[in-house]
């Protein structure tokens, strides 16, 4: 079954930080890795737009800007020091088999329709997405080191 938007499938990326943005100290960060402590997902919308999912342990927040897409990430890298992924397409899953945990991992799993019920942390999500093909995005810092470095 389609869902309400149709069966076209959209790219998202995923932002994995070493905190959440306006967040105070949680007790379940014990068992989250430096730099995988947060992740949110975001994509491109229409006409230069970028529609971001931020799910909080308040609340989930859920917007639009128009600022074109790279450059939000390149934002999220710059200001938040976020590794940032381009998450493969993958196929809508049937129903979900296992009751699940209610965290940011959780919600960008829905969100990307991965179902992975032993992914609970941020780095698990990391690897698992990359072990499903996703890239990670460089920023230049990162890629001057590569050239120095070979």
């Amino acid at each position: 079954m389609a869902g309400m938007f149709g069966a076209v499938p959209c790219v998202w990326m995923v932002a994995f930080t070493g905190h959440a943005p306006g967040s105070r100290w949680r007790w379940w960060r014990l068992f989250t890795s430096p730099g995988f402590r947060h992740v949110m997902a975001f994509r491109a919308g229409a006409a230069g737009t970028v529609v971001l999912v931020n799910p909080r342990s308040d609340f989930t927040e859920v917007g639009s800007g128009v600022i074109d897409v790279t450059h939000f990430a390149i934002g999220l890298q710059q200001r938040l020091g976020a590794r940032v992924l381009v998450a493969p397409v993958l196929p809508r899953p049937a129903e979900r088999v296992l009751p699940v945990v209610g965290n940011c991992v959780q919600a960008v799993k829905d969100v990307l329709g991965l179902r992975a019920p032993f992914v609970w942390t941020p780095r698990q999500l990391h690897r698992r997405l990359v072990q499903l093909g996703a890239v990670e995005i460089a920023t230049r810092e990162q890629q001057q080191e590569d050239d120095n470095g070979r």
